[in-house]
């Protein structure tokens, strides 16, 4: 009498497979760490940081128009506080606008000077800052790209 082997997987070979599944899942888990727990951070970091860029953008944009037409391009920087002023860009106190100097001794101060310091912060705590000049001071002057 023949005895004919079954198909499938035997209980010794079922046992090994998930003692090696078990062992592989915590070397996954320990390679991973922190960076499961933190990812969700992580996305709401990277999406802070997108607003903070568009907003930045949108008002640089809104700059290169101004400062590059004729017509707007002695009041471009004040115009934009204007605007900022009425929260056309963000919500009060997202964007903050205020004019610098840089003093030789170094640092920098508030003043009523040529220069306006942007910045954009976003809840989550991302700054982004850039000054803005008024780089265009005649017609002649070659237009601002940025």
């Amino acid at each position: 009498m023949t005895r004919e082997r079954r198909a499938g997987f035997s209980l010794l070979e079922t046992i090994i497979v998930i003692g090696m599944v078990g062992v592989l899942a915590a070397i996954v888990v320990t390679m991973l760490g922190k960076q499961v727990s933190l990812s969700p951070r992580q996305i709401d970091w990277s999406r802070d940081e997108v607003s903070a860029q568009a907003i930045m953008e949108d008002v640089v944009a809104d700059y290169v128009e101004l400062i590059n037409d004729d017509a707007t391009r002695d009041a471009a920087l004040s115009q934009l506080v204007s605007r900022n002023n009425a929260d056309q860009y963000a919500p009060s106190g997202v964007v903050t606008m205020s004019y610098v100097s840089f003093p030789r001794a170094g640092g920098s101060e508030t003043s009523s000077g040529s220069l306006l310091k942007v910045s954009v912060q976003e809840p989550g705590g991302i700054t982004l800052t850039t000054i803005l000049a008024p780089s265009r001071t005649e017609a002649a002057d070659n237009a601002v790209n940025y």
